[in-house]
């Protein structure tokens, strides 16, 4: 049975079996683990559904407690000052940490803790300790998306849960721009001073798929916060539609067909390009009337923008916008030819959004058809179009090898 219930309404008695497991989960430095201590627990929230299993073995029974439209909070044991704070994020996944020593004396950066400064705090992003069982099944496409990595940073005893939580949803929102899909908190553990779990967050984060085509190298996030987070917080207070940014990038792919992701990709640069021109003092009244072309025009003029011609060519972009918002037969030739137009313009926004985020470090880009990087305010065709290169054209990197070895002493040398 699936039911709606005030949480008053709950049955206070689950089955024992469950009682017993959630009564025995305790945290440690390491993560929850479990132990023989009994912790009393309290769970409070506003409404939830409760389904109950259907089980042939009366001792395996449970009931799944889910929160709805609002979190649901759980107290363990008596009140305790909180000091630290870790948040267990969804469809977040990087490599490249900070430099640390190896047991042998050597140095890696591979799969280590890494720390950026958000704003006034200071916070340490780490691979979660089952990431390298999730990881195969999220790339395989087996899981739609699952928790890989979390971040622990320090907070005050005055602090309330609902400013730890919306810190918590700033940082992911920094990553959704860095990853290009939807990064959540999907769990808030509030510790104290010991690292005993004092208070835990559950919220109904939205649901979307794990993806790796990234918009900024793991290398460079420490850069991205520290350029972009106080003007991320900042936006969002003077401008309320900004509130929004973060959800319209993160849901460009989450669509099942082609013309349902350039459609949410068209709506986007709509909404970016407007609130751009309506922080420069445009009427909105005279920019919601503006189409994609006039739009266009219209950042030209007013906001500087460059965006060069080979964006526009052959109105490709305004008969696709007509086509998916219409219902109309697609110009194009093919489904490829579609895609590459969208992941050029997806990389177009981006690169506007991390521009006006204050970010001037380098993007994840093409380079001739090959994986490159270049300048987060190069918009040239070069480092912007997604078409294969030709066979015969070697990526950047090999083209550098084979001209150190062309200068090399020895045709043997490495």
């Amino acid at each position: 049975t699936r039911r709606l219930w005030p949480l008053s309404s709950v049955p206070s008695s689950p089955p024992p079996s469950a009682c017993r497991a959630l009564r025995r989960t305790q945290t440690s430095d390491d993560g929850p683990r479990l132990t023989s201590r009994i912790t009393r627990f309290q769970v409070s929230a506003d409404n939830v559904y409760v389904r109950r299993s259907v089980s042939s073995d009366s001792a395996r029974e449970c009931s799944l407690v889910s929160p709805v439209n609002a979190p649901a909070r759980i107290r363990y044991g008596a009140q305790r000052p909180t000091g630290r704070v870790t948040a267990v994020l969804n469809n977040f996944d990087y490599t490249t940490g900070d430099g640390v020593s190896t047991a042998h004396g050597g140095f890696t950066r591979i799969d280590t803790p890494v720390g950026l400064k958000a704003g006034d705090r200071h916070i340490t992003v780490r691979q979660r300790p089952n990431r390298a069982h999730l990881q195969p099944l999220v790339q395989a496409g087996l899981l739609r998306s699952a928790s890989l990595v979390e971040l622990a940073f320090d907070v005050d005893s005055s602090e309330s849960d609902d400013a730890v939580m919306a810190f918590s949803i700033d940082a992911g929102s920094i990553l959704t721009f860095a990853t290009g899909t939807a990064v959540n908190v999907a769990m808030l553990d509030i510790l104290d001073a010991s690292g005993r779990l004092v208070r835990r967050i559950v919220p109904q984060p939205v649901t979307s798929r794990f993806r790796e085509n990234g918009i900024v190298a793991d290398f460079h996030l420490p850069r991205l916060f520290s350029e972009t987070f106080d003007e991320y917080v900042g936006m969002k207070h003077a401008h309320a539609p900004w509130l929004k940014l973060a959800s319209y990038c993160g849901s460009l792919e989450d669509p099942p067909f082609l013309e349902q992701k350039f459609a949410s990709l068209i709506m986007a640069l709509e909404y970016f390009m407007r609130n751009c021109l309506m922080e420069r003092g445009q009427a909105e009244s005279t920019v919601t009337t503006l189409d994609f072309p006039a739009l266009i025009g219209a950042t030209r003029k007013h906001l500087g923008w460059d965006t060069p011609k080979h964006y526009m060519a052959k109105h490709a972009v305004r008969l696709l916008r007509n086509a998916v918002m219409h219902g109309g037969e697609l110009p194009t030739k093919d489904s490829t030819e579609f895609r590459l137009l969208f992941d050029k313009w997806r990389l177009f926004l981006f690169r506007r959004v991390l521009i006006r985020l204050g970010y001037q470090g380098q993007v994840i880009s093409p380079h001739n058809g090959w994986k490159s990087s270049s300048d987060v305010a190069d918009f040239s065709e070069e480092h912007n179009s997604f078409i294969p290169a030709d066979a015969s054209t070697l990526a950047p990197w090999m083209s550098l090898i084979t001209k150190l070895r062309e200068h090399q002493p020895g045709s043997d040398s490495r």
